[in-house]
């Protein structure tokens, strides 16, 4: 598996960041779109992983990695993979003794620069946020710094670790994670 190091900065101005991005030459991979992921979880998995089966738009992907209670800037190990069939990808992850543990929902849109990416994110009931992910911490502190962020104001870790710094709620222990209201997300 690879790794990956991640930064996310809350509150964000997702018109702002669109702007910065495109003025050092980021570019953009996936147009902002409702992003839906089922968790799995079963005995078969090692300890500290998290099986993630996400689809945004006509993409669906299947994500093996690091534990989703992360809270540290210590690279996660992650593989992923696109999926052509989503109901057959459900079905041999079931076959296998895994079961749909969690439903989570956000809109997201993604940005390239170098060995950078951007995801720009709108997640029930925190502020618009953007994640800032590369392949070692240096390529993640020179982005941010790159499109104006103070890497003193960057938070790591998983967004369910953010959830529990920003909000104190535990969004391991939610089945489900949805809009109230998608009209202010989908806006974004």
């Amino acid at each position: 598996m690879k790794r990956e190091y991640e930064v996310r900065f809350l509150d964000v101005d997702a018109a702002d960041i669109r702007t910065r991005l495109g003025r050092v030459g980021a570019v953009q991979r996936v147009p902002w779109a409702l992003r839906t992921c089922w968790i799995f979880e079963g005995e078969v998995l090692d300890p500290g992983l998290c099986l993630r089966l996400c689809g945004q738009g006509a993409r669906v992907s299947l994500a093996l990695g690091s534990s989703c209670a992360s809270s540290a800037l210590q690279g996660s190990a992650v593989v992923e993979t696109v999926v052509s069939d989503r109901a057959s990808a459900v079905e041999i992850l079931r076959k296998l003794g895994l079961r749909e543990t969690r439903y989570q929902e956000h809109f997201r849109e993604e940005w390239r620069l170098g060995e950078a990416a951007f995801s720009i994110e709108a997640w029930p009931d925190l502020p618009v946020l953007v994640a800032v992910a590369g392949p070692d911490e240096a390529s993640v502190r020179q982005a941010a710094a790159l499109t104006g962020f103070d890497f003193g104001d960057a938070q790591a870790g998983s967004v369910e670790q953010i959830y529990l710094n920003a909000t104190k709620r535990n969004v391991l222990a939610e089945p489900t994670l949805l809009f109230a209201d998608t009209a202010h997300a989908r806006a974004t």
